[in-house]
């Protein structure tokens, strides 16, 4: 894991961090169109918008592919992953994880975790809980056991959650988020079935950050819909501004939650699994009608469909 040797003085400095609940490997270099373009071809590849950074699934083969892709543009730094995996002792090295879903090893569980992980993924499954919910305590609770080393998870304690905390989390600079969000996973793993010497009342969560949120002001709202030239992305940011829809309720929308006689648009199940309905105004209306008639491909389900159709990404 060598950096490649390139004459470009563009350095792209690579480093784990947590986004969405799940460990990702984040690439930050100084803006670089090529660089940014051959990041963005590698699968998996998605943009921060709250860190203003590229990152990408943290396995080896990624790595070998950006490597290959920045080839002649710039060079990976990978000094600061290294020390990060190196800080998770017993949990999967960086190198091995190739052939890890998700990051994170079944190998090494003792066979009746994985029997019970899998009776644990059917609950959540069946109790409706949301797919991506469901993904980030299962891998929350990989990660946990993995770092517990061939140990039956009938047989850990709080002790051993202790110890995570403070050699995986804390060590690892992982934030308060992906720590409460472990201690959920665990809590309603352990609450599931009996047997266990695991005392989930004694499982706490670190407090809770109350920061005021940084709010634009209606005249800066409107200059970023006006400096965007993209047709399909105006009217994705005039929907989400004028009706309020978090970014997931507006890439949900079909073109038949529209009522353009009543001016309502249906959010089907969304945050709490609740349907509800928004008004739009007539200048919307005049620019979802302008965006539908004039972009190629016409969106044919959703109303904000991907290049070769399909829900937006």
């Amino acid at each position: 894991m060598e950096p490649a040797k390139t004459t470009s003085a563009l350095t792209i400095r690579l480093r784990l961090l947590e986004h969405d609940g799940r460990e990702r490997m984040f690439a930050e270099f100084p803006f670089n169109i090529k660089v940014a373009e051959a990041i963005k071809s590698i699968p998996g590849a998605r943009w921060s918008q709250t860190k203003r950074m590229w990152h990408l699934n943290p396995t080896n083969q990624v790595y070998l592919l950006l490597k290959e892709k920045v080839k002649g543009l710039a060079v990976l730094d990978s000094s600061e992953l290294k020390k990060q995996t190196a800080a998770r002792k017993q949990m999967p090295s960086f190198e091995k994880m190739a052939s890890v879903k998700g990051g994170i090893s079944y190998r090494g569980l003792y066979p009746s975790t994985i029997a019970q992980l899998e009776t644990f993924k059917k609950y959540m499954q069946q109790m409706r809980f949301s797919p991506r919910t469901t993904e980030n305590y299962l891998s929350h609770l990989k990660q946990f056991f993995s770092f517990c080393n061939e140990t039956d998870h009938t047989t850990l304690t709080e002790r051993d959650v202790e110890r995570f905390n403070h050699e995986v989390v804390i060590t690892g600079g992982l934030s308060p988020s992906y720590q409460r969000s472990m201690v959920s996973a665990l809590k309603l793993f352990y609450s599931h079935f009996n047997g266990h010497r695991m005392d989930v009342s004694k499982l706490q969560r670190p407090r809770k950050e109350h920061r005021l949120p940084e709010v634009l002001s209606k005249e800066e709202v409107q200059r970023i819909i006006k400096a965007t030239n993209n047709l399909k992305h105006k009217a994705l940011l005039s929907i989400i501004y004028s009706c309020g829809l978090r970014i997931g309720e507006a890439l949900n929308l079909k073109l038949k939650d529209l009522d353009k006689t009543r001016k309502l648009i249906r959010i089907e199940q969304a945050k709490g699994k609740k349907d509800r309905y928004v008004p739009y105004s007539d200048k919307l209306k005049a620019l979802l009608r302008e965006y539908y008639e004039n972009w190629e491909p016409k969106p044919k389900e959703y109303l904000f469909e991907g290049q070769y159709g399909g829900k937006y990404s």
